[in-house]
């Protein structure tokens, strides 16, 4: 990071074990001992506290940890540890001057540490999650990219962004459960250089740090795209595949796609999930409302009982599905509020 800081790197890729996006403040959690991305960002903003300079940061989490363990209740061997960085989300939650966004599957809130609602949003309103659903993939993450993550982090503006760069969303992943493909790695940094308008066209400094990946054939080809990407600022991939050697055998992750499916709630629940983040985040985030999703969302019809608003900053209650309780309401004063 202070390579980057002091110009002698653009950006950075950090091959760090163990991994550090689940240890909470307390104690380590998910193969985890420290939280390194967190530990790193604070040397940095005690360093520069004086010069009054790299205070501001984003955390873009794209990891996925999985696990599995029997279920106690059935004795059934049961997915239960799919989760997104628990331990990054809270160790910033209450700092104002960083962005902490995480886009990690979720599946409804079912799986441990049941943290990453999309209703969380931080002390200040800073952070932002995005839970998908098993199974799904560039197709997700591309919309994700395009009609949250890209405006919020322009909005947010910050002095260095750093990258929780898990590879178990990779396609072929034995714990992950996602379909993301090597060269989707490549395009999120992608996005990163070339998707938002950023103040004098300079674009601050971008630093991976590696979290989760267990798959040995499609991680290094998923780390080699970003690696790509960070040295040219951009990512095409016919231009990738002529400049790499053996793209042939880079190419047989493509085998894999012909065994996937897709999961058969993914589209509406995609669908729903971005209508709660747009509820949740618009009124802090304005750019989201330019979006082409948020358009064609807000296009559509809405019935009176679909939502229930809350206060103006737009945090918002769904009627008639599970959903995670606000940290700033109880439970009995959202009941309160339905029966009215």
């Amino acid at each position: 990071m202070e390579r980057v800081i002091k110009n002698e790197l653009d950006s950075g890729f950090a091959v760090v074990r163990p991994p550090g996006h689940h240890c909470e403040r307390d104690r380590p959690m998910g193969f985890c001992l420290f939280n390194n991305i967190v530990v790193a960002m604070h040397v940095i903003k005690k360093r520069y506290k004086d010069m009054g300079t790299y205070q501001r940061f984003a955390i873009i989490d794209w990891s996925v940890t999985a696990k599995k363990k029997k279920s106690e209740k059935r004795g059934r061997k049961k997915e239960v540890d799919v989760h997104h960085g628990n331990g990054t989300q809270n160790l910033c939650w209450d700092d104002k001057d960083v962005l902490y966004l995480s886009i990690h599957r979720g599946d409804n809130g079912s799986f441990y540490p049941c943290t990453g609602f999309a209703t969380d949003v931080g002390g200040h309103n800073n952070v932002v999650n995005i839970p998908l659903l098993r199974e799904m993939g560039d197709k997700e993450y591309i919309q994700c990219f395009e009609n949250v993550i890209c405006p919020i982090v322009e909005s947010f503006a910050p002095d260095m962004i750093l990258i929780s760069s898990g590879f178990d969303a990779c396609i072929g992943d034995p714990l992950g459960g996602m379909n993301v493909t090597p060269p989707m790695y490549g395009r999120f940094v992608h996005y990163l250089y070339n998707n938002i308008a950023w103040k004098h066209g300079q674009v601050p400094g971008i630093v991976c740090l590696l979290e989760g990946g267990y798959d040995l054939e499609t991680m290094p080809k998923a780390a080699c795209c970003i690696i790509y990407s960070l040295l040219h600022k951009s990512f095409d991939e016919e231009q990738f595949l002529r400049d790499i050697k053996d793209a042939e055998d880079f190419n047989l992750w493509k085998q894999l796609i012909k065994t996937k499916k897709e999961h058969p709630r993914a589209a509406k629940y995609f669908e729903e999930t971005l209508k709660e983040l747009f509820d949740v985040h618009s009124g802090h985030f304005p750019l989201l409302a330019k979006t082409n999703k948020f358009k064609e969302l807000s296009n559509r019809e809405k019935s009176p009982n679909d939502i229930v608003v809350i206060n103006s900053s737009q945090k918002v209650i769904k009627k008639n599905r599970i959903t995670h309780v606000m940290n700033n309401y109880t439970k009995k004063s959202i009941k309160a509020l339905q029966q009215k």
